[in-house]
């Protein structure tokens, strides 16, 4: 408590003497507003819901109460500082005891990688709970509230003024992820702000992730080329996925999986428009190959606990499968169907079968998948579905074996920066 009430009294002392934090204030606004108002023609429900919540008078509460919150001097004093847990892949590159997490609360279930995890599954690591710096963005977007903003970048322009501490961010965009992505225009030489491609980007209407972020690990340097058409500042270096790999080409055994899209609470209409897809194309696969099929649901379509809504809406008996993905992608050789989905391009560099499904209204792929089926063209769909499998099966000759070291990468490319 003392430590706050001394950065409060220097903060109102300096406050009026320096720009900067007012500044960088308002350039964290005009992102947020920025990618709202692209994201909200997409994703009406979420933003709207998003933005009603901003507007709760928990939002000042726990603002007015971060004015006084202190944060561990340990945690404080720890090296690596990672958002949440969806990085957790390369907590291995550190000792445990340089790292803590920054959260939006305690205990929270997280989608990583791999599945669902909690901070509780990591003992060794310090916390620090960021509910104050989350509200503070939100008190000056919805409520016009700029002091508590301000103080938080003030409160941690101070706190790091000795050691270099590195941060790792997987989003710029959400008032966490665009508040730690903002440290780094504080000019303050011992702060690094690192943002790590959690997904395969294609060509958006609106600012990818990363293009708030100055300094960017990538999956590949097409990511790299579409982060720096929005922000020509921003370093990009490729590092690939966080782990390896490679589908077995020795058994033939092949598996259909049918790639939830997670839409549900962003796009109705296209969610619905896949999964209706699907419901006309599996009696058809049936007939052309003797292979059990699979729904995979998005990690969202989990949280969310719509799966039942999604395999009702599929008309036809259909396993669900929920795999770790590394065990997934290194088992048989398979054919894996989505629209708009990381998973396809993951699936493809193991050396499966990755088809696009073809919505009139999806973003543009930066590769090039296996196979395209278009959902505006049933009346060929047989064909179509034939064709697929005619050349899944002509596709056997194995690519080159990855010899890719996700932790090795990650050092080599942590050092550029």
């Amino acid at each position: 408590m003392l430590t706050n009430l001394i950065l409060l009294a220097t903060f109102f002392a300096k406050r009026n003497q320096d720009d900067k934090y007012r500044l960088i204030c308002e350039e964290i606004i005009n992102d947020r507003i920025s990618f709202e108002k692209e994201a909200i023609k997409s994703q009406p429900k979420a933003i709207e819901a998003r933005q009603i919540a901003g507007k709760s008078i928990l939002v000042l509460i726990r603002s007015v109460l971060g004015l006084f919150n202190c944060t561990s001097k340990k945690s404080l004093e720890r090296k690596y500082f990672f958002q949440g847990l969806r990085n957790s892949a390369y907590f291995d590159a550190f000792s445990f005891s340089q790292i803590c997490i920054l959260t939006e609360g305690t205990n929270t279930v997280y989608s990583n990688r791999h599945g669902l995890t909690r901070i509780s599954d990591y003992p060794e690591l310090r916390t620090i709970s960021m509910l104050a710096v989350v509200s503070a963005v939100k008190a000056y977007q919805y409520w016009g509230l700029r002091f508590f903003l301000e103080f938080q970048l003030y409160k941690w322009d101070t706190l790091f003024c000795n050691h270099k501490r590195t941060f790792f961010i997987y989003e710029d965009s959400q008032p966490l992820g665009i508040f730690i992505s903002s440290l780094s225009r504080l000019k303050n030489k011992y702060i690094c702000v690192i943002c790590i491609q959690h997904g395969f980007l294609w060509g958006l209407s609106m600012k990818p992730t990363g293009a708030f972020t100055l300094n960017n690990m990538v999956w590949n340097n097409q990511q790299g080329k579409i982060i720096q058409e929005s922000n020509p500042l921003s370093k990009c270096i490729p590092i690939g996925l966080d782990y390896v790999a490679s589908a077995n080409l020795r058994e033939k055994k092949p598996k259909i999986y049918l790639l939830g899209s997670g839409l549900y609470n962003y796009n109705l209409d296209k969610f619905n428009k896949i999964l209706y897809f699907y419901s006309m194309i599996i009696p058809i696969i049936s007939n052309y190959i003797e292979a059990p099929i699979y729904y995979r649901p998005h990690p969202n379509e989990i949280i969310n606990n719509i799966i039942d809504i999604c395999l009702k809406s599929l008309k036809a008996k259909c396993m669900v499968d929920k795999t770790d993905k590394k065990i997934l992608l290194t088992s048989h050789r398979s054919i894996f169907i989505g629209s708009d989905t990381s998973l396809l391009y993951e699936a493809q560099i193991a050396n499966h079968f990755s088809v696009n499904v073809l919505v009139k209204e999806s973003r543009s792929f930066r590769f090039k998948c296996d196979y395209t089926l278009a959902i505006d063209e049933i009346s060929s769909i047989n064909n179509e579905v034939k064709t697929m499998i005619n050349n899944f099966n002509l596709n056997l000759l194995s690519k080159s074996e990855s010899y890719h070291k996700p932790i090795e990468v990650f050092l080599s490319a942590l050092e550029k920066f």
